[in-house]
């Protein structure tokens, strides 16, 4: 199933994407994995997209003792 939520994009790391959610309570989303168009269309690995604020969809996958986050679309808000 699909989630979606905002967050602001604060950037990669180890190939990880890091975003910070928008909510009362602000909490990290860490994403292993993210669409390839994403990467270049938003250009997440350069600068200008940290600390924007995005609307994220995308799936958890449980893989043993942890859930992996796939980041499958993104618009910028």
């Amino acid at each position: 199933m699909m989630k979606e939520i905002n967050a602001v994009f604060k950037g990669v790391k180890e190939s990880k994407y890091f975003f910070e959610t928008d909510e009362a309570q602000k909490r990290e989303m860490i994403f292993n994995k993210a669409n390839k168009s994403l990467i270049e269309d938003f250009d997440l690995f350069g600068k200008e997209s940290i600390g924007r604020l995005f609307r994220l969809k995308y799936f958890t996958e449980a893989i043993s003792d942890r859930d992996i986050h796939i980041l499958c679309d993104m618009e910028r808000l």
